[in-house]
């Protein structure tokens, strides 16, 4: 069978159909370019096999055949690996995407969350009772893969990390069990999947806190010359060694492009842009965010409040599926002047729609 690398027959796959209980589809089913697809363009792999499981009895069922067959591994939740890791070449993705769906305790405040659940439906869910978790900023991003890297966007600062609101995970291992993760059941288990590494089993349901919050999240803009970077900088690191943790705040250095998107002084050109999303209350926004704007002369700025909601789907087209995608990144207390240059010539030259980037981090990240 094409891709198989002959450890996989006709009659064992036919076989496995026989009680797998979601899809099962390979180099020679229909849908096959469909269900290997991921969302960076970057990653063009061909899998040996795509299994959908319809539950954790499945998930469990999909392990063990590809352990039997000697296929490596990938999960894919919502595909939104930035590395690739969503798919394989010639192994097995288990794929989570029928195995969606949240549900929300309002008394409890809290959310279980499905395995191939994404952040929109994440963020529904909780909205409609005013309350929110801390998750990124993409809605058609996977809950699982995001919650397992850590879960950063708009409301960390406020509310920690989106694995700090972590309370359980159910796991199929790599032997086939199901298991239940919690700081009191497995706890050793339930430390190394908050950030000791990947491979401790598939995730097929979280449980999180969730926070009372909304519907508004009150927002600005200002975007300054490409010259201006080295005082802009100056400003953000002076207040961000102070900002309410109510605050998150980014500085990009970009290209303004589409031109006609940005004021026609700075069309094309490098620009500094100086973002922030007030989550508290909107009586404290203006003497919050006071600091941002006793800085250097801005090109155009502009402040107001926004549904959460729409916030949180703002960029989904913008980020949609079918570009190709090289994301890096690292820490600094610091950036120097001659950096803070260079990173504004580099997106002089680079190709339209790369851009640098620096977020501002600490408080309640800082404390769990």
């Amino acid at each position: 069978m094409p891709g198989t690398s002959g450890r996989v027959t006709k009659a064992r796959l036919q076989r496995l159909s026989g009680w797998f209980g979601g899809d099962v589809i390979t180099a020679g089913s229909k849908g096959y370019d469909d269900a290997r697809r991921v969302w960076n363009a970057m990653y063009d792999r061909r899998p040996a096999l795509v299994l959908r499981p319809a539950g954790a009895a499945d998930v469990a069922t999909a392990i063990r055949f590809g352990r039997e067959h000697d296929l490596a591994i990938a999960i894919k939740s919502g595909a939104h690996s930035a590395a690739g890791h969503s798919s394989i070449d010639d192994g097995l993705v288990i794929d989570l995407s029928l195995m969606r769906g949240v549900t929300v305790d309002p008394i409890a405040r809290t959310a279980r969350v499905n395995g191939g659940a994404l952040l929109g439906e994440m963020d529904i869910a909780a909205q409609a009772y005013g309350l929110v978790c801390p998750v990124g900023v993409i809605g058609h991003t996977g809950v699982a893969g995001l919650t397992l890297g850590g879960g950063i966007g708009r409301l960390q600062r406020h509310y920690g990390l989106t694995i700090d609101s972590l309370r359980a995970v159910e796991l199929v291992t790599a032997d086939g069990r199901t298991v239940r993760a919690t700081e009191a059941d497995e706890p050793d288990l339930f430390w190394g999947l908050r950030g000791a590494g990947p491979n401790f089993g598939v995730a097929t349901a979280f449980e999180f806190d969730l926070h009372p919050f909304g519907p508004l999240l009150h927002r600005g803009l200002a975007i300054y010359r490409g010259s201006q970077v080295r005082d802009v900088w100056a400003m953000v690191d002076e207040y961000g060694r102070a900002a309410p943790e109510a605050v998150a705040l980014i500085m990009a250095i970009a290209r303004a492009e589409p031109a006609e998107e940005y004021p026609p002084s700075v069309a094309g050109e490098p620009i500094v842009l100086v973002a922030y999303n007030h989550s508290g209350d909107a009586a404290a926004v203006e003497a919050d965010t006071a600091p941002l704007r006793a800085g250097p002369e801005p090109v155009s700025l502009t402040s107001g409040s926004q549904p959460y909601l729409e916030v949180q789907t703002a960029n989904d087209l913008a980020m949609g599926w079918g570009h190709r995608s090289w994301i890096l990144g690292s820490y600094a207390d610091d950036l120097r002047p001659d950096v803070l240059d260079a990173l504004v010539d580099h997106v002089a030259d680079a190709p339209t729609g790369a851009s640098i980037s620096a977020s501002l981090q600490g408080s309640a990240m800082a404390r769990f």
